[in-house]
């Protein structure tokens, strides 16, 4: 029996989780529209009647803009290195670009390359002593098939593949001829898995890209891509299989479009990813999603490991990624500012500005003779100043300005002493006060009504 590892390897939404998927016969890989779906390794286990193939699902190669991304190339590039062949997926989609361009000026066209630019910088990163099969997917979409052999003779040009397999993954088109030309490149050995093994993720990871799947499939635009699924709880033990799962966000914005009105959209989510589940499982599944907001967790390390999404140690792809869309570096977490009371603040503000026009503002006193001198500054001070910013002598003391600060403490003591004496004053105060309350009542008991009538005294009769 012939086994063996293989990695698929591509650039994104080429139809590398859909190959997956019509390998093995089951639908464990998500699959969407959208580029960048897969973002970790899947092992999918195929068996033949003469072969055991573990076929690895990686992220697809593209120009990271976060630290996400960043990491998603590395595992890729890792699965390339590690495994006994390798599956390079590419599509037509340059070929009917060429298409396009030609039909509509066909004099300005001039020489295309048949070849994606990122499948070129790829084709850089593969080892060449590693067996590699060329699968070209979306064969359908080209009419004319001619237009496919300049594309397979740029490829055989550039790289040294064992085999090139035109296919259709939508149609199913050409998946048995990629098998067998895998079988050919592996060797001779015991089968390492079980017969009835598919893959060796845990129950809880599919939970996690099932629920991811449904938010790609109900929403647009950046939303997809500024997500990320825990699971906060799974039991299994009994007949109804209870999970809870947080969606993590960017924005507060994108929680509001992942709820929605009501509540409908994150209802739809649940539904789907729930029937996903109960397919997979076979069993009934009570599903709990919940909506968080953590901002910037695509750049922080940190909030990446707790996530799930663990450093590979790879090649750097700086170098092979063009000028302006490198890698960014690790986004350090911004310093903390102190805490301050708003009034203290305000108090600070006033009690600064009252300082700097005080200083502003000269104070002149009054002389015996009726002539105006400066207390701050005596008649031979500007002479004084004036030498010592030409000769740069130290000026005198009595060029040195009053010391405001120990006038204005000396006049807050005093403030705080005369608050003192006038307290007992308010005290006894108050108490007076309330002692004549009660006499004022028993007063105004006593006191007749101005408008009522005085009753008659009452003859007594002898």
């Amino acid at each position: 029996m012939r086994v063996g590892t293989v990695a698929i390897v591509g650039r994104t939404n080429v139809g590398k989780s859909t190959f997956l998927n019509a390998c093995l016969g089951e639908r464990i890989a998500i699959v969407s529209p959208l580029p960048q779906t897969t973002r970790d390794e899947l092992l999918g286990v195929v068996h033949r009647p003469d072969s055991q193939i573990a076929f690895t699902d990686t992220p697809g190669f593209h120009r990271p803009k976060t630290e996400l991304g960043r990491r998603m190339n590395q595992k890729a590039l890792d699965s390339v290195r590690n495994h006994d062949a390798v599956v390079f997926m590419t599509d037509t989609g340059q070929a009917r670009a060429r298409r396009r361009l030609t039909h509509d000026a066909p004099e300005e066209a001039g020489p295309t390359d048949p070849i994606h630019p990122d499948d070129r910088r790829l084709l850089q990163l593969l080892p060449p002593d590693t067996p590699c099969v060329l699968v070209i997917n979306k064969v359908d979409l080209v009419r004319d098939k001619t237009r496919l052999l300049p594309l397979i003779a740029a490829f055989n040009e550039a790289f040294p593949f064992t085999a090139i397999v035109p296919t259709s993954m939508l149609a199913s088109d050409g998946i048995d001829r990629v098998l067998e030309e895998i079988e050919r490149v592996l060797q001779e050995g015991a089968a390492p898995f079980a017969d009835d093994d598919l893959t060796d993720k845990p129950t809880t990871f599919f939970v996690r890209e099932y629920v991811r799947e449904q938010v790609m499939h109900c929403t647009a635009r950046e939303v997809p891509h500024a997500i990320a699924v825990t699971v906060e709880r799974y039991d299994d033990k009994g007949k109804l299989v209870r999970v809870q799962a947080t969606i993590h966000v960017e924005k507060a914005g994108q929680r509001i479009i992942l709820v929605g009105h009501k509540g409908e959209r994150i209802k739809e989510i649940g539904i789907g990813s729930r029937q996903r589940l109960e397919e997979l499982l076979g069993k009934q599944v009570h599903l709990e999603l919940f909506v968080r907001v953590t901002e910037r967790w695509k750049d922080m390390p940190r909030q990446l490991r707790e996530l799930g999404y663990e450093t590979s140690g790879g090649r750097d792809l700086s170098s092979i990624l063009p000028r302006g869309q490198r890698p960014p570096q690790r986004a350090k977490p911004r310093a903390a500012r102190p805490l301050q009371d708003k009034g203290k603040a305000k108090g600070n503000e006033r009690e600064a500005t009252a300082r700097n026009s005080a200083a502003a503002k000269p104070r002149r006193a009054h002389s015996e003779g009726g002539q105006q001198s400066s207390a701050r500054h005596p008649p031979d001070a500007a002479s004084n100043r004036t030498a010592s910013a030409k000769g740069g002598s130290k000026a005198s003391a009595g060029d040195a300005k009053p010391n405001h600060a120990k006038r204005n403490a000396a006049k807050s003591a005093a403030a705080t002493q005369n608050a003192s004496k006038k307290q007992p004053a308010k005290k006894q105060a108050a108490q007076n006060a309330a002692k004549a309350k009660p006499a004022a009542r028993q007063a105004a008991k006593k006191k007749p009504h101005p408008l009522r009538a005085k009753r008659p005294a009452r003859k007594s009769s002898s």
